[in-house]
């Protein structure tokens, strides 16, 4: 059995790699180090080719990405986001995720005039965020977030869980962090990257089931007002037996990268690495040009090894999993962090999965007799936040 290759591009998700430099130094970054700011003429070009690209009719998204994309300037956001509305008006919508260290007034209020939705990176309480992150990454942040709740927004937050604190003990640090402040925020696993390799805080593979299992210990239990993206789209894949989350989706023609030098990506996890490139706006590509690319071909032959691989293997989740990330696959196999060419964490999203459905099959027999239980992840299908009980 194989999966069907992609006959189109038409990506549902653009992301702009408005700089390549940061200033943070977070020890498991996977993007190649760079100095360089997207160009205005590099921006007007690929405008014009996702004009081409998409046509005049569909709905996408567009995320400003780095690097840090702030670190591009306010006076190229103040070009570059009326040129995009023009273009596009209401059917984009736009997004950047960002550290906010430099977020001021003056920042917040050219994306709330442009309608631009802010995400940020932050990986719990200042000890293991710092510790993962460099010191002072919390306290400039903090402050950002700070200043956007002020504003009367809220701000979705990336916590990705390192080597260093894989263990239940800092999970649940890490969840009381964002349930006390009542931040909304997704996992993700520190992974190798294809062109720094593996570093000191990169999760290995059986951290992930420790991490999640741990989170999900203190989140079904507690009564709450937040989110875990991560745990709440596996749950929901589960139920409908279909991906919703682009880890795990068949996911080659639905994103773009355009990195700060013009270069197309599958992905901004792919950004200037170059076997994967698959295209270059210099050369006028179109539709047909990515698709034959190298890189693309090259994408598209290791998502169907991933697929044959988890079909071999038996897994009864393959529908709604895929095999996991494409890009944690391939710096895996560069790595050699894991033999069967998967994501590095396939056996902990397996794992989770199982643990999921007997939660979940136990709670519908409950909800079919009636029973009086309470019934977290049925409540998380239906797009409900689930709120238990206070405790005695």
């Amino acid at each position: 059995m194989r999966q069907n290759k992609k006959s189109s591009f038409e990506p549902t998700t653009i992301m702009l790699a408005a700089s390549s430099k940061c200033p943070a130094e977070c020890k498991y970054c996977f993007a190649p180090a760079g100095m360089e700011d997207m160009s205005l003429d590099i921006l007007e070009r690929a405008v014009t080719f996702i004009k081409t690209l998409l046509g005049d009719q569909k709905r996408f998204r567009i995320n400003f990405h780095g690097g840090e994309p702030m670190m591009a300037g306010i006076g190229w956001y103040r070009k570059a986001l009326p040129l995009l509305r023009a273009a596009f008006g209401a059917r984009v919508r736009l997004c950047i995720q960002s550290n906010l260290w430099l977020l001021n007034q003056e920042w917040l209020n050219l994306f709330n005039e442009y309608g631009v939705g802010i995400s940020t990176s932050l990986d719990g309480p200042e000890s293991i965020c710092d510790g993962q992150r460099g010191a002072g990454y919390f306290a400039n942040t903090m402050r950002g977030i700070a200043l956007i709740r002020a504003n009367g927004q809220d701000v979705p937050v990336i916590a990705t869980i390192g080597k260093s604190a894989a263990n239940a003990k800092d999970c649940r640090e890490i969840y009381d962090f964002f349930n006390s402040r009542r931040l909304h925020f997704a996992v993700h696993g520190a992974i190798p990257s294809i062109s720094r390799g593996v570093t000191e805080e990169t999760l290995p593979p059986g951290g992930m089931l420790v991490v999640l299992k741990s989170m999900a210990e203190e989140y079904f239990r507690d009564t709450r007002a937040i989110s875990i993206n991560m745990i709440d789209t596996m749950i929901r894949a589960l139920y409908y037996q279909r991906p919703s989350l682009c880890s795990f989706s068949n996911c080659l023609g639905s994103f773009l990268a355009v990195s700060a030098d013009g270069k197309l990506y599958p992905c901004q996890r792919f950004c200037g690495v170059s076997p994967y490139a698959i295209g270059d706006l210099a050369e006028n590509p179109d539709q047909a040009n990515i698709i034959h690319s190298g890189g693309y071909k090259l994408l598209a032959d290791t998502r169907q090894e991933i697929a044959l691989s988890c079909l071999e293997s038996g897994c009864k989740h393959f529908p709604y999993c895929n095999g996991g990330c494409c890009y944690a696959a391939i710096a895996a196999r560069a790595h050699k962090t894991v033999l069967h060419g998967r994501d590095p964490f396939c056996a902990a999203y397996r794992g989770f999965f199982d643990a999921l459905e007997v939660r979940l099959t136990a709670e519908m027999q409950d909800s079919m007799i009636g029973a009086g239980a309470a019934m977290p992840l049925l409540s998380i299908t239906q797009g409900a936040r689930y709120m238990p009980r206070a405790h005695p």
